[in-house]
């Protein structure tokens, strides 16, 4: 039995098979021609994606620091909310005489902004 390692046999083969079954040299070729154009698209695909992969996960490296800066920005929204309603209902019922409740509701807004200064983490620089 004789193994090939090219696309279309050689000559004498092809020769050989169209004496055996008329049109086979002509299927041969064409297959190997349709091989080697859809071994070129795959190629090019992969080349394409070697190209774009890095842009896109520069761009979802960008989206995801975007959407992280969007959520910090969002709960220090809230947290000043809090306070500022925190505060309000503090004055509220200081005018109510009602001092015990005004100070301890005014401890929780003060605890959390004083945790938010101290308990911050500083990047170390190795």
């Amino acid at each position: 039995m004789t193994m090939l390692q090219a696309t279309i046999p050689p000559p004498h083969l092809l020769e050989h098979y169209e004496r055996l079954v008329p049109g086979t040299a002509a299927r041969l070729i064409e297959l190997a021609q349709n091989e080697a154009v859809h071994r070129h698209e795959i190629e090019d695909l992969a080349a394409r994606a070697h190209i774009e992969t890095p842009r896109r996960e520069q761009a979802m490296a960008e989206l995801s620091a975007r959407n992280l800066n969007q959520s910090y920005q969002g709960g220090r929204m809230a947290g000043m909310l809090i306070a500022l309603i925190s505060i309000a209902a503090c004055c509220f019922l200081a005018l109510q005489n009602q001092t015990a409740v005004a100070i301890a509701l005014t401890a929780v807004p003060s605890a959390a902004v004083i945790r938010a200064f101290l308990g911050r983490k500083r990047p170390r620089d190795d």
